[in-house]
This record gives structure tokens, sequence and C-alpha cells, in this order.
């Protein structure tokens, strides 16, 4: 198990902190080139599908 995974399902940080953590270092990061994306109703069901997971 990597350092990373284990820090998401540690009941030590608190589900906010593991909020701000993820829109701090992968949410942010996603957008990056988006300006070149062209934005199809799939691949925005793909993010959405992503977020959600996240946060369950």
């Amino acid at each position: 198990m990597t350092r990373q995974s284990r820090q998401w399902t540690s009941i030590a940080i608190s589900f906010p902190t593991k909020q701000r953590l993820c829109k701090a270092l992968v949410i942010s990061k996603l957008p990056f080139g988006c300006e070149t994306w062209t934005l199809h109703s799939d691949t925005d069901r793909m993010i959405q599908a992503f977020e959600h997971k996240w946060l369950r």
C-alpha cells in the first residue's frame, strides 16, 4: 500500500481535511491543458463520475 492510499483511508485525518487536500492536489491539476480540449458530454460525465466517486 502506498503512502498516499494510506492517507486517504486513514481515520486519523478528518473528511474535511481530505477534501481540502484533494481539491489542492488532485482537482487543481485536472484542468491543465483544458483550453485545448474539446469537451464532449461523455468527457464531462467522466469528470463528474471521478468527483462523485472520490466524495464517496
